[in-house]
């Protein structure tokens, strides 16, 4: 027996003025699709791994590039070394014009040039070896300084080469200096200053550590000091006064002996007849005006301790021959 289908016919009697087209279908899956998904905002997450490598990198790179950018700056710089040899500074100077001001930029430095500022460095050290006295100083007992000095063009056309200025000091702070000109293009040595100024003392800093060091060391009087540690100290700060005993003198021992027989009288005027302690100085050649070195022997009563209170002797001698030059009685000052 068939089933009833009354609803069924219902349902289909319902829907028989219902018009379904494809427009209606689309809305229809697109109903069912928005229900099954409900729209939510997507976060997008920070992912931590990619931070520390940005990070990294950036580790790796800005000091890379802080380095790069100073290399190719002017590798000419001021120099805190003791010797020439080790290190020199440079410094820039733009000519003054009417009273233009004198700009320091190192992008002012001759690019084109032909002389190097090392070149100029070893131009003045030739300069100073072929007209100073090295063996007072050696060019290593300098600090030098290289200042670029720019040429100059006049109205009339004509102009001034751009120079170096090599400045050498004595690392012993005794004044002596040392200044040689240079032509950038060509390396010629335009001018250079008084050889003696190099090697001759302007004055004893006898404030500076190293002077005071010399002096707790050995004592007040440098006639008391050894042979070895009097003759350096007069070259650094002296100029090499004073020399050690060689072949060509007679021994210290020698002028000590020939001054106690020389100073007799002059001790006797003073009330004094016992053998009198000496101690002495010998001098180069170049103190003197006969170019001949001499003692100067210093005649006491007693041996010197402290301070000297008592009228002493002074002897001088020809060093070579051990002749007397002169005697004369010394106030204690």
């Amino acid at each position: 027996m068939k089933k009833d289908n009354s609803i069924r016919d219902a349902i289909d009697e319902s829907l028989h003025d219902v018009h379904f087209n494809m427009q209606d279908m689309h809305r229809v899956m697109r109903a069912v699709r928005d229900s099954e998904e409900p729209c939510t905002p997507v976060r997008r997450r920070f992912r931590l791994d990619f931070v520390f490598a940005t990070a990294l990198v950036a580790l790796i790179f800005v000091p890379l590039t802080v380095l790069t950018l100073r290399s190719q700056r002017t590798q000419l710089s001021t120099i805190s070394g003791q010797t020439a040899a080790s290190s020199f500074s440079l410094t820039t100077e733009q000519p003054t014009l009417q009273g233009a001001s004198a700009p320091q930029d190192e992008s002012l430095l001759p690019s084109g040039a032909c002389i190097s500022a090392d070149e100029a460095v070893q131009i003045a050290r030739n300069c100073y070896e072929s007209h100073c006295d090295t063996s007072v100083f050696t060019f290593d007992e300098f600090t030098v300084e290289v200042t670029y000095i720019h040429g100059v063009s006049a109205e009339d056309g004509s102009s001034t080469p751009g120079t170096y200025q090599v400045m050498m000091e004595s690392i012993y702070g005794n004044g002596c200096t040392f200044v040689v000109i240079i032509d950038v293009n060509t390396g010629e040595v335009l001018h250079y200053t008084s050889p003696e100024q190099a090697t001759i003392p302007a004055y004893l800093p006898a404030s500076s550590p190293e002077v005071q060091a010399w002096y707790d060391k050995n004592g007040p009087y440098v006639f008391t000091w050894s042979q070895a540690d009097q003759v350096e100290f007069s070259r650094r700060y002296e100029g090499a006064a004073l020399r050690t005993a060689g072949d060509d003198v007679i021994p210290d021992s020698q002028a000590q002996a020939v001054a106690v027989q020389a100073s007799k009288d002059a001790f006797a005027s003073l009330g004094f007849s016992g053998t009198p302690v000496c101690y002495t100085l010998l001098y180069d050649s170049r103190t003197s005006a006969n170019e001949r070195p001499y003692y100067v022997v210093y005649c006491f009563q007693e041996p010197v301790t402290d301070a000297i209170t008592t009228p002493y002797v002074l002897v001088t001698l020809d060093a070579q021959e051990g002749t007397v030059e002169s005697v004369r009685i010394a106030q204690p000052s």
